[in-house]
């Protein structure tokens, strides 16, 4: 939860939200049993805003797989597809979602849904 700091905000801003998102990466792996993959990974992130977005979509992202490093994967260099979306908040289209993105939805401020898999050899072609 929370609006994300870009990789051209202050280093201080950007190590603070690295360490939200470290926090919950470590939160969720520890509660499913999780440990670095050594698999090439896809990695997806959606940011949904509420206002009007916090930066440009690809500066959001960095600073997310850097704090994600030693959690979801060995070294981000695993991340060989990736997938990004911002959205205003609320969506008005009915879709399934997870408890996850729900919680986000009701809350009152920006957040990042992050989901990241095991990559095909087909990826880039989905």
């Amino acid at each position: 939860m929370g609006t994300p700091v870009t990789s051209q905000g202050s280093p201080d801003n950007r190590r603070f939200w690295q360490q939200r998102v470290r926090q919950a990466g470590e939160a969720e792996a520890a509660a499913k049993g999780l440990l670095p993959s050594a698999d090439e990974l896809v990695l997806r992130v959606a940011y949904f805003y509420v206002s009007d977005p916090i930066g440009d979509l690809d500066n959001i992202v960095k600073p997310i797989q850097d704090a994600l490093k030693g959690i979801a994967y060995a070294d981000d260099r695993q991340v060989v597809d990736l997938v990004a979306s911002m959205r205003r908040k609320p969506v008005e289209d009915r879709v399934p979602m997870t408890e996850a993105l729900a919680r986000g939805f009701l809350g009152g401020s920006d957040f990042i849904y992050v989901v990241i898999e095991q990559s095909s050899r087909i990826e880039v072609f989905r």
